[in-house]
């Protein structure tokens, strides 16, 4: 009986225990949004050991009563979560007494990418372009615009899965590589496409121990070296039939005017004098225009290839250079001193009928004509800053075509329509080539640590 009664003790000392141990309870409240967007997320299934429930409406679930036992497997105290279109996710918790709140975000399991494809020079929005990315295919509309919709996002994607490739004829391929996460995605910039275009520049470098006369195409690249001599090349000026390029060279240590065939072959020496000579231009097949000092200033002159004629344009005590001649109207834009600054003039080719075209703030440098020969173009530098500026031969219609802060040495106008300049300024290091476009879009073409690129020359 004695032996009843103490079985009957630990009995209700057991349940006593077991009981106090149950008395340990946790009330979990937390709520699902979406890792990008922020916004709730209705009917996830949340799992925590055998309990099962899922969001509301405003992304919040709510497990009562959870038991906080001491050495319970790791599993009972792991909660996941899972849903249509997300990623499964699982967490683990420290179960304790009392209430806890918890937040959860969860990713999408795929991704919607969106962008614009457009002329890199022109920035006309291109249709009809192919864009692909995985097995996926889909092409720009009538503005350019393309959407991608539903890619997977997977665990540890390669380059090709992350690829998106961009291509249309007549056009250079374009690639990106994205990351692959679980919101939609829109290309910060516009995809711009490189026209395949023939163009070519030609453009003097200092990256050898001298300054040599280089040829590359618009993307600076398949570059071309046309002179390697000890002395320094510059200066080039390409003939209206493509066949001769004129420059300066001191590499028989006078300035002087060489031409070449345009390889780099058939070299001529034109002037053999001590003077310094600046800017030399075609006139026509035979005869050339250039500035000298032979009289103590800049002065502009008229001289066939042979040497045996030579006549002289400009007579004063100023500087008058940097030459520009127009076919159409057999005229000559240049910058003359004779105001005290160097500002935009315009003569005859035989030196009559000198007007001067720009008497604004600033000195002028660098006159070009238009693809038509309607307008002069020039370089205003003042204050720091650049502008490049259009001009009737008459004086009439000034008009700016683009402005930098900070100085140009030299450009290369191309193309009434696309107004592509090529132009020199400083870099961290050197001076570069840039390329500008008439949606103002700048794009370094030549550049490199301590090397200076100047005199651009567009070929055609």
């Amino acid at each position: 009986m004695k032996r009843l009664k103490v079985l009957m003790l630990l009995l209700v000392v057991s349940i006593a225990v077991i009981g106090c141990q149950n008395d340990k309870f946790m009330n979990l409240r937390g709520n699902v949004t979406d890792k990008f967007t922020g916004e709730p997320l209705a009917g996830i299934t949340v799992e925590l050991g055998n309990k099962v429930v899922k969001t509301n409406d405003k992304g919040y679930f709510i497990f009562n009563s959870i038991p906080v036992i001491d050495n319970l497997d790791k599993k009972d105290s792991v909660i996941s979560l899972s849903g249509k279109d997300y990623l499964s996710k699982t967490k683990q918790l420290l179960l304790e007494e009392g209430d806890k709140s918890i937040s959860i975000k969860l990713e999408r399991s795929y991704m919607n990418l969106s962008g614009q494809v457009i002329d890199r020079f022109k920035g006309e929005a291109l249709a009809g372009v192919t864009v692909e990315l995985g097995n996926q295919m889909v092409e720009t509309d009538a503005n350019g615009y393309f959407r991608i919709e539903r890619i997977p996002v997977i665990d540890n994607p390669s380059i090709e899965d992350r690829l998106v490739k961009v291509s249309s004829p007549g056009y250079r391929v374009c690639t990106k590589v994205i990351t692959l996460e679980g919101r939609d995605k829109i290309f910060n910039e516009k995809l711009a496409l490189e026209n395949k275009r023939e163009a070519k520049f030609f453009f003097v470098s200092d990256k050898g121990k001298s300054k040599s006369i280089y040829m590359t195409d618009i993307y600076g690249k398949n570059v071309v070296r046309l002179t390697d001599d000890k002395g320094d090349d510059w200066a080039p000026n390409w003939s209206a039939d493509g066949e001769e390029l004129l420059f300066l060279s001191n590499r028989d240590r006078d300035t002087n005017i060489y031409v070449m065939d345009i390889d780099g072959s058939n070299l001529r020496q034109i002037t053999f004098t001590a003077t310094d000579k600046e800017s030399p231009v075609w006139l026509d097949k035979n005869t050339i225009l250039f500035a000298s000092n032979r009289d103590g200033d800049f002065d502009i002159y008229k001289s066939d290839l042979t040497g045996s004629y030579l006549k002289r344009l400009t007579d004063n005590n100023y500087y008058d250079s940097q030459l520009a001649y127009s076919p159409k109207y057999h005229s000559i834009a240049y910058i003359s001193a004779t105001t005290g600054e160097k500002k935009l003039h315009v003569m005859q080719e035989d030196g009559a009928s000198k007007i001067l075209l720009n008497n604004g703030f600033g000195t002028d440098s660098a006159p070009a004509w238009s693809g038509d020969e309607e307008e002069i173009i020039f370089n205003n530098y003042s204050s720091g800053k650049s502008i490049l500026y259009q001009i009737a031969p008459n004086g009439s219609s000034l008009k700016k075509i683009m402005k930098v802060n900070r100085r140009i040495y030299s450009y290369a106008f191309w193309d009434r329509d696309e107004q592509l300049i090529l132009y020199v300024s400083d870099g961290t290091e050197g001076k570069e080539i840039n390329l500008f476009t008439k949606q103002e879009k700048n794009r370094k073409v030549m550049f490199a640590p301590k090397v200076n690129y100047s005199d651009p020359e567009w070929q055609d």
